[in-house]
């Protein structure tokens, strides 16, 4: 019977072995930045009525609460 066996690295450039950029590392790091951009066009349109100190504020609890969430569930469900 077949079956798969994840053993991915989980590195996209490793320098040691235990340095490297990680995927997920990468994957949090686009995405916090997709979220500040998408900020910056919505308040640059007018549909969103953050002033721009409001816009790092947020900015910042969702980095914490991405961070805090992601290492939550990590406990949780592994």
């Amino acid at each position: 019977m077949a079956y798969l066996v994840h053993d991915f690295s989980p590195f996209l450039w490793q320098w040691s072995e235990q340095w490297g950029i990680r995927y997920y590392g990468l994957a949090y790091l686009l995405g916090f930045l997709a979220a500040w951009q998408g900020l910056r066009m919505f308040r640059r349109r007018g549909w969103s009525e953050l002033k721009p100190g409001e816009e790092s504020d947020l900015l910042t609890w969702l980095v914490l609460g991405g961070l805090g969430g992601g290492a939550a569930g990590l406990c949780c469900f592994l």
